[in-house]
This record gives structure tokens, C-alpha cells and sequence, in this order.
């Protein structure tokens, strides 16, 4: 056994990133889902979450590209449609690919 704090990474945890990625952000009152956001729902932080992403046996790799891709599609959303701030979109969507 590992020595060191137990993590905090169970399947309940795992079921509440879910929640949070498949609209939970929109309860929570995010404009778009971000991974500061899903720390902030389940109580970890952020550079926890992405090392958790980076460890092949557990899922949130998935929880984390579900976010982006739902986040990507907000902002197009937002920013054609006028409802986002221009610049903050604009500066977002550069974490997306575009430029």
C-alpha cells in the first residue's frame, strides 16, 4: 500500500463529475462547464482532476473531454449569438484550437 494521504477518488466522487459534466454545471449557474468549476462541485482541485485524467484507470480523461467539447460548443454558441463577451470567448476558444 501506497504511503500517503487516501485518495479521495471513489466512485461516488466519480458519479457527481458526471452529474456536473451532463448539465450539473448549468445547475450549479456556470455559464459554461470548466474544469475549475467541476473542482469546485466536487471539492478538489484542478491540478487534481487533470492528474486524475492522466491515470489510465480511471475515467476522468472521459469526464474532462466531455467538459471541453460541451464548453467548445457553448462558446460557439455564445459568441455567435452575441450572449458572451467577444474578448472572453475569443480567449477561450484559443484552448479549443482556434485562433
Amino acid at each position: 500500500m501506497p504511503a500517503g494521504r487516501p485518495t479521495l477518488y471513489t466512485k461516488k466522487l466519480v458519479d457527481a463529475a458526471w452529474k456536473y459534466a451532463n448539465g450539473g454545471w448549468q445547475e450549479a449557474g456556470d455559464p459554461v462547464p470548466s474544469v475549475a468549476g467541476l473542482a469546485c462541485e466536487i471539492g478538489v482541485r484542478r491540478e487534481t482532476c487533470h492528474a486524475w485524467a492522466k491515470d489510465e484507470d480511471k475515467e476522468f480523461s472521459n469526464i474532462l473531454g466531455e467538459i471541453a467539447a460541451i464548453q467548445e460548443r457553448y462558446l460557439v454558441k455564445g459568441g455567435l449569438g452575441g450572449d458572451f463577451n467577444p474578448s472572453i470567448t475569443k480567449m477561450m476558444m484559443t484552448k479549443h484550437g482556434y485562433s
